[in-house]
């Protein structure tokens, strides 16, 4: 296999030196053998050109789709040469790999630049202490990264828009590369005629199977989830051992170590949920009920509300409702309840006793007493049941006291409220739960009674 010549043919003004970057290859290439993983368009590549060309001159770069690659690798290395091998994954993780990286000295490091982990071929030399590892984390760009990407494309950001720019890529270098060359630069639409949704396609869901492609797009509909939901929406019992081969093979999926969840990166998220979209719109309304109902369970009541107002699941968008309005009675925020309400037809509203109270909550709030004392007393039927009914009642007798408070009459008041705290059987509240919230709103107004 002939090494190839390391020379610059083209210049490009757009990439960054990143010196933290070549400073951790540094510290990395003290030991025998460093792994750089990645997911496609995270600079990889681009980097390890920097470091060779400044801190390691007389390293052997190959190229893993090669013949033999691993042969020659192992030649290099024996004559002390630093070796980078590139798309080192395309070469496989067979014996021949195995010998390489005991071969590697750190006199002679071995630099394994790839988008898969060698996973169990390279347990040997990471269990000896003979491994370093830079992954998609460190190469991701930083917020001044970001700002100084955009600025070479002659046009400056200030901190906030450099802000907005990362957290909407995840400091992905493509991605954000991608995005520097719009006006404005912010992530537009994310279909498949999109710059940075056409990347994803070619590089990343073309080169996957139709059923994984199907995985991928029905698991995208929630923001988050656990592989319980995956099943639910993909409809494979084996949605567990797909997810592990997805954050394998695939990449742009993180899990949070404390609860467990999945998350698809924004970019690639909003490509799949346009591609379903675009082929099977009738499914999104399933797909959507589903996570609605998912999310409802798990106390999530925000991302409940979107999915059921998506899927046009009324009653339980209305529930939601009613759990964020008791939120919203702690931390002032409003905004989700009434997009929820203001989403159901008129037909629904007209027959629903939930949204009769939460009408008068809300005319409370506007400081519209008789409207609220009217919208009260036009009959209060069958609310629901369990947590629902019961926070529909205790908001109820919170209006109630309130508009006696109002009137002056606080016996009244004091008879609306009762002589205990209304029974919530939601276990486990956090400070921010309705629970909690309609607790300490229920103490506040009982404190101006007798």
């Amino acid at each position: 296999m002939a090494l190839q010549a390391h020379q610059r043919v083209f210049v490009d003004e757009a990439v960054i030196v990143r010196r933290r970057l070549l400073a951790t290859l540094d510290r990395a290439t003290r030991r025998p053998v460093t792994l750089v993983a990645a997911p496609t368009g995270y600079g990889k590549t681009t980097l390890l050109r920097q470091w060779v060309d400044e801190h390691a001159p007389d390293a052997a770069w190959l190229d893993g789709s090669g013949t033999r690659p691993w042969e020659t690798v192992i030649k290099e290395l024996r004559r002390g040469r630093p070796v980078v091998i590139d798309d080192a994954h395309l070469a496989g993780w067979g014996p021949s790999f195995a010998r390489a990286c005991e071969a590697a000295r750190v006199a002679a490091p071995l630099v394994l630049v790839a988008r898969l982990d060698p996973l169990v071929a390279l347990h040997p030399a990471r269990l000896a202490g003979r491994v370093s590892e830079v992954r998609a984390g460190e190469l991701a760009f930083t917020v001044g990264e970001v700002a100084r990407v955009v600025s070479r494309s002659g046009r400056r950001l200030g901190h906030e828009d450099a802000q907005a720019l990362h957290d909407e890529t995840d400091g992905w270098p493509a991605g954000v590369r991608l995005c520097a060359t719009q006006d404005p630069v912010v992530p537009g639409p994310s279909g498949a005629y999109s710059p940075t949704g056409s990347y994803l396609l070619a590089h990343v869901v073309d080169t996957l199977d139709p059923s994984l492609v199907d995985f991928l797009r029905t698991t995208a509909v929630p923001v988050r989830f656990d592989t319980d939901l995956a099943a639910r929406l993909s409809g494979r019992e084996d949605a567990a051992a797909v997810l592990d081969e997805v954050t394998h093979r695939v990449g742009f999926v993180s899990v949070d170590g404390e609860t467990g969840l999945f998350r698809y990166h924004q970019l690639l998220r909003r490509l799949l949920l346009s591609e379903l979209e675009r082929q099977s719109p009738g499914r999104l309304p399933g797909l959507h009920d589903v996570a609605a109902r998912w999310s409802a369970a798990r106390g999530d009541a925000r991302a409940a509300a979107v999915h059921a107002t998506r899927a046009r699941s009324w009653d339980v968008a209305v529930d939601c409702a009613v759990a964020l309005a008791c939120t919203a009675l702690g931390d002032g925020d409003w905004t989700p309840c009434e997009q929820v309400v203001d989403a159901v037809p008129e037909v629904e509203v007209l027959a629903d006793d939930r949204l009769r109270v939460l009408a008068a909550v809300q005319a409370l709030r506007a400081d519209d007493a008789l409207l609220s004392r009217q919208t009260l007393g036009e009959g209060r039927g069958a609310v629901g049941r369990s947590i629902t009914s019961e926070r529909v009642e205790a908001l109820r007798r919170l209006c109630l006291a309130r508009l006696a408070l109002i009137d002056g009459h606080v016996t009244d008041a004091a008879a609306a409220l009762g002589s205990h705290q209304p029974h919530l059987s939601e276990a486990g509240s956090s400070p921010h739960s309705p629970a909690a919230a309609l607790r300490a709103t229920w103490a506040t107004t009982s404190a101006h009674t007798p």
